[in-house]
This record gives C-alpha cells, structure tokens and sequence, in this order.
C-alpha cells in the first residue's frame, strides 16, 4: 500500500517457499455508516495444509483497527462464535470483496492505528501478509469499496439521519458519500466528541426541505440542535444549523423517557447453566459483567431504525437478558412486542425448562440498568425499594 508510512516484516503467514497463501473468499458488513464495520478473510495455506479463517472489527471513527479473531481449520461451529461476537450485532448484510479490496481496507486501519499510537490488536504476525506495499487500488476501486461498506440509501429518513449522524461524528468522508459536494460538512464542528441520541424529522411547507431537531450529547453537556436539510431524491443538498439549546439533565430526561417492559423469572436449576446456555444459544449479543450477574445485549438483525422519522440511539437494541447471581434471569426490552416475542422464545428454548415466569412489570422510565449498578441481588426486592423512596 503506498504512502501509507507502514513497513513490511515478514512473517506469521507469509511462507518464501514458492507456495503462496490463497486467497478463498471474504466479505465486509455494509455498517460503515453506523460507524463500525467487520470483516471476514478466508485463506488456504498450502505450507500448513489448512484452511485460516480471520475476523477484523474496525471502529471507523474513534478506535480504528479494535479488535482481532482468527481460527485454524474449518470449525463451523467455532466460526460461527466468533463471527457472532463481532459481526452479530451491526445490524448489516455480508458483502463480498476481493483480496486487494480487503488487504486495502486492513491497510488503511492499520495506518489509522499507528497515526493515532493505537496499538494494534491481536497477533500482528497473523495479518502483516496482508500488508503489501504494492498494492494499487484505483480511485474508482476504492469507490466501489466505499459503496460497499455503506450499503444503499433506501429513503430520505434514512439519509437525513445518517447524515446529521456522521457529521456531528465529524466524519467527512462519509457525510460526503451522503451529499453533493456543495453541502458544507462542517456546520457542526463546534461540537465535540458527539453522541447523537434521537433526531426527529418533520417535513415543510417548502418541497424537498425538512426540519430537523437532533438531542446530542457533547463533552457532558446536553444540546438540541435544529437544522435545516434540503433533498435532491435521496441525497442531501444542503443543510443549515437553526438553533442550539443547551438543556438541563431533567429535560434530557424527559425527552429520552421510555417504557420499559421486563419479565422476571426465577431460575430453578442452576444459575451457571442457564448462563451458560444463554451465551451458546442466544445470537447478537454482546456481554458485560457486573458484581451481581451478567448481561446480555442482543441487537436486532438490521438498522431499521435509522430510517424512521424519529431516531433514537437504542433502538437497534431487540432485548437485554440479565443472569442474576441471586438465581434471577430478567428480560428486558423497550418494545412491548419485543418482550413477548423474548418470552415465548425462552418458552421453545433449551433455557425454558430451567426457568419459571415470576413477575411481569411495565415501567414509565428505564430500571433495569440501575439494578445491575445498584448492590441489590434480587430484582424484586429492588423494585420494591424504589417504590417506597419514591413515594416519599
């Protein structure tokens, strides 16, 4: 890769014997949009006679090149854990890609790594094969690669969303894939280390023009921001920041307030097993430990949720899973189709002998994420205590 500042050392993989690595197939998540993106490396390697199977996790806006996974030989059931893990949660679809489309896309996150002294993940031997200092992709190549991390713009909710999103990211290069090249990305530059929790989009008296009002987080302190967004089809074509208001936490929190649907289940058997069987068997989900269980965020199977008129961060979330210590599994989630769907998977799994429905509750504002911090074991007797503090 040229220009790129990256020295090649060879190792790990790459053999001087006259039998070169192959390359079989590998794909890409179409999530470069969401701002992370995962992708897959199939090798075969005649020195060793096995087939080399690599997973790279990039997050595309602050911690580049995050995380790496690889397996020897052809375990299904071994790929599918991993593949899972990294790529379950982004909400995408699998996209194919040559070998020099992925050697250059591992090229330009192992640059973003050591511009930035990220160190690299995992075993670098593994992949430094891969970074080849002739390898040429041409402007329209990379193009065509761009196009395949980002995926189609289905609609204009879609697009605005995405839009606002990337650019208070103060990611130019994809704002830029989403407008003409007239748009001015940088309206909101003011703004620092961004999270952008809900945008709402209402239409004008004005054809193709929309308003927007988007509620940011920014170095701990709360914004609404409105803007104004022209369209051409599906493509922005021009935009124009209105109005900036800072907010207190109680407004925040009564523009994010959500209901919260959770069923309490108490488990019969053993705590160890369902927890264990919760990680073998429930798909897109990533883990978290806490002093009195453990928690499972399982995401739902696409990004839908950016195409809606009102955007909000979480809703890429299907349902959470808590294993409590105290013998406890909760399911939680902030759809009340979405909770029953939860319960009567539960019901036809593996897990559904083990467990026996409790309590169901349904509450105006967030809970469960303030049991796992508090030091309460049992939910119940949580619930039950925030009730009378809060009757006080």
């Amino acid at each position: 890769m040229k220009n790129s500042n990256l020295k090649l050392i060879k190792g790990g993989l790459d053999r001087s014997a006259g039998r070169e690595i192959k390359y079989i197939s590998g794909y890409v998540t179409n999530t470069r949009l969401m701002g992370v993106v995962c992708m897959y490396t199939h090798w075969y390697e005649p020195y060793e006679d096995e087939d080399f199977h690599q997973f790279f996790y990039f997050d595309c806006e602050e911690n580049g090149f995050e995380d790496y996974k690889s397996i020897r030989g052809n375990d299904a059931v071994g790929i599918s854990i991993i593949e899972a893990k990294l790529a379950g949660g982004l909400g995408g679809e699998n996209v194919d890609i040559s070998r020099i489309e992925a050697e250059s896309l591992l090229g330009e996150y192992v640059y973003f790594n050591r511009k930035r002294g990220i160190p690299l993940p995992g075993d670098v031997s593994e992949y430094e094969f891969m970074l080849r200092e002739d390898v040429e992709i041409s402007g329209e190549e990379k193009e065509t690669l761009f196009a395949k991390l980002c995926g189609p713009v289905d609609n204009r909710y879609q697009a605005i969303n995405y839009f606002l999103m990337k650019s208070f990211a103060h990611d130019y290069q994809a704002a830029r894939y989403l407008c003409s090249a007239r748009v001015n990305l940088h309206v909101f530059d003011e703004y620092k280390n961004v999270t952008f929790y809900k945008n709402t989009i209402d239409g004008t008296e004005t054809p193709d023009v929309y308003m927007c009002e988007s509620l940011i987080e920014s170095r701990r302190r709360f914004y609404l921001v409105t803007s104004e967004i022209s369209m051409n089809g599906n493509g922005i074509e021009g935009i124009r920041k209105c109005t900036s208001i800072k907010l207190s936490l109680p407004e925040v929190n009564m523009i994010m307030s959500k209901p919260e649907y959770i069923t309490v289940y108490d488990i019969v058997t053993d705590c160890d097993m369902v927890d264990d069987l919760i990680k073998r068997n429930v798909i897109r989900a990533s883990a978290r430990s806490h002093d009195n269980g453990n928690c499972y965020i399982v995401y739902n199977k696409n990004n839908d949720h950016v195409s809606r008129r009102v955007f909000w961060l979480n809703e890429d979330v299907y349902g959470i899973y808590f294993v409590s210590v105290y013998n406890q599994l909760i399911a939680c989630s902030y759809h009340e189709d979405y909770i029953d769907q939860m319960e009567i998977e539960l019901a036809v799994s593996e897990i559904g002998s083990h467990i026996r429905i409790a309590s169901r509750y349904e509450f105006k504002d967030p809970v469960l994420n303030d049991f796992m911090l508090s030091d309460f074991e049992d939910f119940e007797d949580f619930v039950e205590f925030m009730s009378g503090f809060e009757d006080k």
